[in-house]
């Protein structure tokens, strides 16, 4: 027979705290794996917003360093306009007015270096190549150099280029390092020679070259910009280095020092282009911006040497323009450089995480607490739902089959098997006295004693047997694949042999007795009707006889 029961009421009970862990796992997990994937995104959108404010300062930062730079040549170029004021020497002159020329210019030299730290030499050539006046500066001070140590400057390139160029134009040489009697300086120095041809107009109106000034700028001053930058960043818990490199890819200030000035020692492979190569061609295609590899980002803006119209004081109206030398091209330039590591992120953002944890933290719990409602609330449903339908068809004192399961199941699901002549039996019984103990003991007990009546039936069927409770004390009991006058005796001692023992109900011990008729369905063509009311006419004479025997 069909199977169609489902727990009883204690099972129902276990089923609850089960129902509850299952919909609770299930719920509280996949709120942890959203909780997870909404706390991942929010961690790496934590680190983008981080990295691209730290991207946007330090675009901010080298855009305000490119800008002193530029001021720092600015002033170069503006003080190069000063001197050109200055009388020059012309070879028209008498050798006494040379020389009360050169006696000015030495001594107005002499004070403006004293004046401007900035330079480390500052000379006047004439058109020959003939230093006239040289001014340089020593650890001691700024002095004028003797006549006799005075050089002819014609066959170095910087004098050969100066010598091309026109009014208002500047020359400005590769920034390197200071070379004395053919190695470079210890310690460093590092150096900038900029240049200015100078031009007087003769009777006729026309530009007639003059001679040159060239001022050997100490470029240190650009340098220690970025390390300012670079100590206040230690400072700040920022740990980013600022560095320096020219157009070539040659680092000028890099994160170590044995990685600087590898031009100047012939060393090609210190160099972006080598060492980083990302950066390098990211760096060609624009002026500023930045890149990321798996170092961290770096983050880039060129500074042009070559200023198109730089405006040299609020008093000088004349623009100039800044020559490259022709050893460096016309791009020349340099790029200043920040970097981050992926560490730098992570850490700020953990610091976000630190401040948002109490956040996160109730975030959880709530979703803990609502994951505990939910489980509670669909379980405590289901659970309903389950004992609506188990209503339906069980009853509800005792938990077999009610009389509607057996109207609206069984009794369809019978009369087929009759139809199709499967063997089966059907049992009818009923609790002798009931009415007795129920009026003396209460309906307390006769309930206890329903209850304990159905349990001891189900435990003495097997699984394809059904038991139904009808109403009051009557039971029927559908034997599956029994159908012989044997069988049928045996199944009535079997059911009257579970009441053999007495009943605990509660502080009363009751010896109970069940009547029992039992109609096989071979026996003749019935159907399920008539063979229940077979089964109750013998239970009936069962009764009978056993109140027979008991007077």
């Amino acid at each position: 027979m069909e199977e169609l029961r489902i727990p009883a009421h204690s099972s129902l009970k276990v089923s609850r705290a089960k129902l509850f862990w299952k919909y609770f796992l299930v719920i509280f997990l996949s709120f942890s794996v959203l909780f997870l994937i909404g706390f991942s995104n929010w961690y790496q959108f934590n680190v983008a917003q981080v990295k691209q404010t730290k991207i946007s300062q330090s675009s901010a930062m080298l855009k305000s360093h490119a800008d002193l730079i530029h001021k720092e040549i600015a002033t170069i170029v503006a003080d190069l306009k000063i001197l050109s004021s200055l009388p020059l020497l012309d070879e028209s002159m008498s050798q006494k007015e040379q020389k009360e020329v050169i006696e000015e210019l030495g001594s107005t030299y002499l004070v403006f270096m004293r004046s401007r730290v900035l330079y480390d030499q500052l000379r006047f050539i004439d058109l020959n190549g003939n230093e006239r006046v040289r001014v340089n500066r020593e650890p001691k001070g700024a002095f004028v150099t003797p006549p006799q140590n005075l050089q002819n400057k014609s066959n170095r390139y910087y004098f050969q280029e100066i010598r091309e160029l026109m009014p208002g134009e500047v020359y400005i040489s590769r920034l390197d390092l200071n070379i004395e009697s053919g190695l470079v300086e210890i310690p460093f120095k590092p150096m900038m020679r900029l240049g200015l041809m100078l031009y007087r107009l003769d009777d006729d109106g026309i530009n007639q070259p003059k001679g040159m000034i060239v001022v050997n700028y100490l470029a240190e001053k650009i340098l220690r910009l970025l390390e300012h930058k670079n100590a206040h960043a230690v400072a700040m818990e920022d740990q980013n280095d600022l560095m320096m490199a020219d157009s070539f890819g040659y680092w000028l200030q890099g994160r170590t020092v044995e990685q600087e000035w590898g031009f100047m020692f012939n060393r090609p492979n210190q160099n972006i282009q080598v060492e980083t190569p990302m950066l390098w061609s990211a760096m060609q295609k624009s002026n500023q911006g930045s890149v990321e590899n798996h170092e961290g980002v770096y983050i880039f803006q060129f500074v042009p040497a070559t200023l198109l119209t730089l405006n040299v004081g609020k008093q000088l109206f004349e623009t100039f323009s800044l020559v490259p030398s022709k050893q460096v091209g016309k791009e020349y330039g340099w790029y200043l450089i920040d970097f981050y590591s992926h560490d730098v992120f992570s850490n700020e953002a953990n610091k976000n995480l630190l401040q948002n944890q109490i956040d996160w933290l109730l975030a959880f719990v709530m979703g803990l607490l609502l994951s505990v409602f939910i489980a509670f609330y669909v379980s405590n449903r289901q659970l309903v739902d389950q004992r609506i339908r188990f209503l339906a068809y069980h009853d509800g004192l005792t938990g077999v089959y009610s009389r509607s399961a057996w109207n609206q199941k069984l009794v369809p699901q019978l009369n087929d098997w009759i139809k199709n002549s499967k063997p089966f039996s059907v049992a009818y019984l009923d609790v002798n006295d009931f009415k007795s103990i129920n009026d003396e003991l209460g309906h307390e007990i006769g309930d206890e004693l329903l209850k304990i009546t159905s349990q001891r039936l189900q435990g003495a069927i097997r699984s394809d047997d059904s038991v139904v409770r009808l109403g009051g004390d009557e039971f029927l009991v559908v034997f599956a694949s029994d159908d012989t006058v044997q069988d049928s005796h045996f199944l009535m001692m079997k059911l009257k042999s579970v009441f053999s023992k007495p009943m605990k109900v509660k502080q009363h011990t009751l010896h109970v007795t069940m009547s029992v008729g039992i109609a096989s369905a071979s026996e003749e063509a019935l159907s399920i009707d008539a063979l229940v009311s077979k089964a109750d006419e013998r239970m009936y004479h069962d009764k009978i006889a056993m109140k027979q025997v008991n007077e």
